[in-house]
Formats: structure tokens, sequence, C-alpha cells
């Protein structure tokens, strides 16, 4: 039989193995590979969807788009009768087209396509009639 753990060898453990550590304590990569960045005082998951920030600021100064925001609104997925919330979408960007239509983006790149986030997508135009674009 193996080596039992403590409870502090475990708690001691899982502390090391926080993004961006690993156990001997150097830096992990991120799980994507992303590189985070700042841009206009906002902290974005990767240098794509930074640039996706910067190309629907220039629309928005072209007044193409409106009311343009980063990870909100947050959405609420529901299941049953009685409306349960089983899970919450947040998406990259949302903004307003030609001032009412409401578009929902998301950054992706096939490995970020992930069956939760599929699923995700699904329940969002089913649930509000809502079809995210990814870019």
């Amino acid at each position: 039989m193996g080596a039992r753990w403590t409870k502090d060898d475990l708690a001691q453990h899982l502390a090391k193995r926080q993004v961006g550590q690993t156990v001997q304590g150097g830096l992990r990569p991120r799980k994507y590979r992303n590189q985070p960045i700042t841009v206009d005082g906002i902290t974005f998951d990767s240098k794509k969807e930074a640039n996706r920030w910067h190309e629907l600021k220039l629309e928005q100064m072209a007044h193409n788009i409106s009311e343009l925001r980063h990870h909100e609104p947050t959405f609420s997925l529901q299941a049953g009768d009685e409306h349960v919330e089983i899970a919450r979408y947040e998406p990259d960007f949302s903004y307003k087209r030609n001032g009412e239509l409401l578009v929902i983006e998301d950054v992706k790149s096939s490995a970020t396509r992930t069956p939760m986030y599929r699923l995700k997508k699904k329940w969002m135009e089913a649930q509000y009639g809502i079809v995210i674009q990814e870019v």
C-alpha cells in the first residue's frame, strides 16, 4: 500500500499547483498557452482577445457599433419548469449593431472550443435566441 498523505501534505501540494506554478516552484505554462495582456486598463486572457478589443474600439469610434462591453453581461443558463440556474455564460464581448441588435462574441481557438463551451453556445441559442459569433 502506498504512503498516505496528511492533511498538511495535501494542502501544501494543492497550494503549489496553483495556476502559474509547478510543484518545483517555477512557472508553469497556462492551460491553453495564452499570454494575458493589459490594454486600456483591461486585462485580456490573450493577445488575440486584446487585438479584437482594439478592432471593436475602432468600429465604435466609427459609429458602426455602440455599447461595447468586455465580459458583460453574464447570462444565467436555466433548466426545468422552475427555471433553476444550472450554469452561467460570460461572453468576451457584447455590443449593439444598428442601435438595437445585440451581438455576443467569443474569441476562440480550436483548443478553447471545449465540449462545455459548445454546450453553453447551444444553450444560449435555445434559451435566449442569441447566436454567439466566434472570432
